[in-house]
């Protein structure tokens, strides 16, 4: 069974950073093929694996990393944003600690993938507020 949120375009206003290069302010936002439209929850019984899969406007081949705690992340494979998280759970649905746990290795994953050369910046801190703010809701499936 999959659990969708979709978002709404007013929950990503704030998807901008502010830059300086040589002199120059300028705001750089986010763009609309960078933009998720939903969050996808699934759990996998099979192989013990909740993945969270974020849709986009357009689709794109991707490239994955592993990190602490059993997380995968998949990325654009040119432009970088977050496509897909994948982690190891007992069983659903979690307690109130286990969705704790879960959100802090989601959100170390995500620090570490950021922390990475590349593209996509401001699409995983969308992405990272978006999962702070649903996580619970996604995983919250019997």
């Amino acid at each position: 069974m999959e659990r969708y949120i979709w978002i709404n375009p007013d929950r990503l206003l704030k998807a901008h950073s502010k830059e300086t290069v040589e002199g120059i302010d300028l705001i750089v936002e986010l763009s609309p093929y960078d933009a998720p439209k939903a969050i996808v929850g699934k759990y996998e019984k099979e192989t013990g694996c909740f993945l969270i899969t974020f849709e986009y406007i357009d689709k794109e081949a991707g490239t994955s990393n592993s990190y602490d705690e059993g997380i995968t992340v998949s990325r654009g494979k040119h432009s970088g944003k977050l496509l897909g998280i994948s982690m190891q759970v007992n069983q659903l649905p979690l307690d109130k600690a286990a969705i704790i746990h879960l959100r802090t290795i989601v959100r170390k994953a995500l620090d570490q993938m950021e922390s990475e050369p590349g593209k996509g910046h401001l699409n995983h801190r969308i992405a990272k507020q978006l999962l702070d703010e649903d996580l619970e809701k996604l995983v919250a499936m019997k």
